[in-house]
């Protein structure tokens, strides 16, 4: 079967998304490992949309789709918001959207992250024993955000 562009980075995010939904009983790091992963694919898939190309290489995507988003009339119509509304809560999301977003390990390696080890202050620290304290599941930020990921992914092919 011959894909496209958009079609390819939407299966994997959905792909993603099952197995950070899937990994409720495994350590933390590996959900955000896989929250990270499925953001960051299901951006290029709708960036793909809008370029109508290829999406760049690098990580960093999720931060510009969220932007782009608020004039995104389909997925605007799957919450009851005026559009004055909805620009508010993209602008809400924003936030934990770029967290999730810095967890990809590019670049600094030094620096809190799901996957890799890195050191602070002379330490070396695991992803296992990391609180990543300011994206916890269950707060109301993230639950709006967790929730608009699924609208969007619910919108891909």
């Amino acid at each position: 079967m011959v894909e496209t562009w958009l079609t390819a980075f939407a299966k994997q995010a959905k792909s993603d998304w099952d197995v950070f939904r899937a990994l409720g009983t495994f350590r933390f790091c590996h959900q955000l490992h896989y929250l990270q992963m499925a953001t960051e694919k299901l951006a290029k898939a709708f960036l793909c949309v809008l370029d109508g190309q290829r999406p760049e290489g690098r990580h960093g995507a999720f931060v510009r789709f969220i932007q782009h988003s608020k004039l995104h009339r389909q997925v605007q119509g799957k919450y009851s918001m005026s559009r004055d509304q909805f620009r508010a809560f993209i602008d809400g999301l924003l936030p934990t959207a770029k967290l999730i977003e810095e967890l990809a390990p590019a670049g600094d390696r030094d620096k809190p992250n799901p996957e890799y080890p890195w050191e602070h202050g002379g330490a070396v620290i695991s992803p296992l024993t990391y609180s990543f304290a300011t994206l916890q599941l269950g707060t109301p930020k993230m639950t709006k955000l967790l929730q608009f990921v699924g609208v969007c992914l619910d919108l891909l092919p």
